[in-house]
């Protein structure tokens, strides 16, 4: 049962309060009641983490910006692209768009959070504060076995995204329904030089326990001619009888690496006219 809400004003009373009090940080709040039933919620919203900015080439996001802000985002569309925005779009209903935050889709402990695979593409960091400074870490880092234990004593604070190259993302999505959790994502950011892949990145979500990389067929793909008969062959070559299947109610394992095959195929086809 809660005890105690508390609203921060800034990060640095947010951690002060998180140190003192062993509470949990919730922004949005939308997944508070599926975990641990703590005594103390420290709410960041009024901690002046909702921004979107450009600085020094990359796009700066404050980690309390709800989807919804990024959706309605001029710069997000301008720099990360329409693919990006419409990505986000597919991450559960309106209202729940309305209030989730792009901080807390990536530090909730579930293995359907979908706006890490995207940020994974885009070679995203994460800012990350505690009472003895702050650290500037790869997405891949809070997408690894552990990250919940690590983030204990942390507060996201930003996410920084490079926009010096181009940007082009192609999303795909299964699940039940058009607001449902997901069943499997991937997440792709394609560049082209004339007939061949000159930036391959490829990224899945609710596969396994994280969304990670697939950097096995980004490897066959990259530097090379462009085709349908590529894209085959790189499928075939993945060991996917080594990839640990997180379990799921809804589908068997057997029919989510099914699902993950045809899925790529189709987002890496699109990837075939990219520029």
């Amino acid at each position: 049962m809660v005890k105690q809400y508390i609203y921060a004003t800034s990060s640095e009373e947010a951690l002060d309060y998180l140190k003192n009090t062993g509470g949990v940080i919730v922004a949005g709040g939308t997944t508070v009641a599926l975990t641990s039933k703590p005594d103390t919620l420290i709410d960041i919203t009024r901690a002046n983490l909702n921004y979107i900015k450009m600085k020094d080439n990359s796009l700066v996001i404050g980690a309390t910006t709800t989807l919804g802000d990024i959706i309605k985002s001029p710069l997000c569309y301008q720099y990360l692209g329409e693919g990006f925005v419409q990505g986000v779009k597919q991450i559960g209903s309106r209202q729940l768009q309305n209030m989730a935050t792009i901080g807390g889709n990536i530090a909730i402990p579930y293995h359907w959070r979908d706006l890490p695979v995207l940020l994974l593409v885009l070679e995203a960091k994460v800012k990350l504060e505690t009472t003895n400074g702050e650290n500037l870490l790869p997405i891949e880092a809070l997408t690894a076995d552990g990250y919940r234990t690590f983030l204990k004593d942390k507060l996201i604070t930003e996410i920084i995204i490079p926009v010096e190259e181009k940007v082009n993302i192609e999303w795909e999505k299964f699940t039940i329904t058009a607001s449902d959790v997901s069943i499997l994502s991937v997440a792709t950011n394609i560049t082209l030089n004339e007939n061949k892949w000159k930036r391959v990145k490829i990224a899945v979500g609710s596969l396994t326990k994280n969304p990670f990389r697939l950097k096995a067929l980004e490897e066959e793909l990259l530097n090379k001619e462009k085709s349908i008969e590529l894209i085959d062959k790189a499928l075939e070559k993945i060991h996917w009888e080594e990839i640990k299947v997180f379990p799921d109610q809804r589908v068997s394992k057997d029919y989510k690496l099914n699902i993950t095959k045809v899925l790529l195929k189709r987002i890496l086809t699109k990837g075939l006219r990219a520029r």
